[in-house]
């Protein structure tokens, strides 16, 4: 086999794992795969980008509904009252989040 030739199909090759392996992580980050958020793609932010940058970063995303809402049920254990409210689980956004409200329709 030629050098040219075994050149070409190690690019091909390149490509082919790559273009496959950036498919499956925005797979599992759409999907909201919480190991890999935790495993991976986390520590991944955390080591790229600092808080405020990350920020800006999550204000974008909302703003141009980059990522779905999540549409399954929240399971039972999660419910929770609070001051007469049901809230289907107890997470939220932390006030501030999106202070300029460019992100309220995304969010």
């Amino acid at each position: 086999m030629s050098r040219a030739r075994l050149a070409y199909k190690l690019k091909s090759m390149a490509a082919i794992v790559g273009g496959a392996s950036l498919g499956f992580v925005g797979l599992l980050t759409v999907s909201g795969h919480a190991d890999f958020y935790r495993r991976f793609l986390m520590p991944a932010v955390h080591a790229v980008l600092d808080a405020e940058t990350a920020h800006q970063l999550g204000v974008q995303v909302a703003r141009l509904r980059l990522l779905r809402a999540h549409r399954e049920p929240d399971p039972g254990v999660l419910h929770t009252e609070v001051l007469g409210l049901l809230l289907s689980n107890p997470i939220g956004l932390a006030a501030g989040f999106d202070k300029h409200g460019e992100g309220v329709l995304g969010a």
